[in-house]
């Protein structure tokens, strides 16, 4: 017996991809393969590609953080878009979603954050909470409002504002 088909499997930790919501024909994923594999529920982590990589600990942004805000909300925009439009899949922002039964040839799509250097404000983590962003990717190798973490910057790993943000996301149910 194929345990996959009897447990749904979970699969966090997907960028983002509008194949994973085409019926098939993906590279790399689709809701074929996820049906194939039993994946009922996956983390669809959607990013701005807001820094570029200058050294092994160095980073560089790509640009201005309100540009990168409103990149990072018209990727969400997207993928909010793509999600709705695609009858098999269903936008989890509840813990009792998550821990529903799935349904056969269903995907559940919990959104998460990648990047956090377009958090200009704790107004910021609300937007997002309204969008249904319920996972956030708090650190990333470079030294941000949130956190210290380039090479040469002393500082705790997060910041005061950091903490704030980590606050008001779990007032959010993210």
């Amino acid at each position: 017996r194929e345990l996959h088909r009897s447990i749904p499997v979970f699969l966090g930790g997907c960028n983002y991809s509008r194949e994973q919501f085409q019926p098939e024909g993906g590279r790399q994923s689709d809701l074929a393969k996820f049906d194939a594999a039993g994946v009922r529920t996956i983390v669809a982590a959607v990013g701005s590609g807001s820094y570029f990589a200058t050294g092994p600990r160095e980073f560089a942004l790509a640009g201005p953080d309100e540009w990168i805000l409103e990149t990072q909300l018209r990727n969400i925009a997207d993928a909010l878009a793509v999600i709705r439009a695609c009858p098999k899949a269903r936008l989890i922002t509840t813990a009792a979603q998550a821990a529903a039964s799935p349904q056969p040839e269903t995907l559940g799509v919990i959104l998460q954050i990648s990047g956090n250097n377009h958090t200009l404000d704790l107004g910021v983590v609300d937007r997002f909470a309204d969008l249904g962003v319920r996972l956030w990717h708090p650190a990333l190798p470079y030294h941000n409002r949130w956190c210290s973490a380039k090479k040469g910057i002393a500082g705790p790993v997060l910041t005061e504002f950091g903490r704030r943000v980590i606050a008001r996301m779990n007032e959010r149910g993210i």
